[in-house]
């Protein structure tokens, strides 16, 4: 199989930064997006765990 350059494959690769400041904007978005998602499920959890012990209390 013979993959070239303009084949579908070759367009799902990433895009994958080259410089130090693109490199160093990508840390920064990735470690916010996972930070972002651990402050969403910590306040779904809380959430939960409120309504839990409100029904509790009836």
């Amino acid at each position: 199989m013979v993959i070239c350059g303009n084949s579908y494959h070759s367009r799902l690769r990433d895009i994958v930064p080259k410089n130090l400041v693109g490199k160093a904007v990508a840390i920064v978005l990735m470690f916010s997006g996972i930070a972002t998602l651990g402050l969403l499920t910590a306040l779904l959890i809380i959430f939960l765990c409120v309504q839990v012990a409100k029904l509790n209390e009836k």
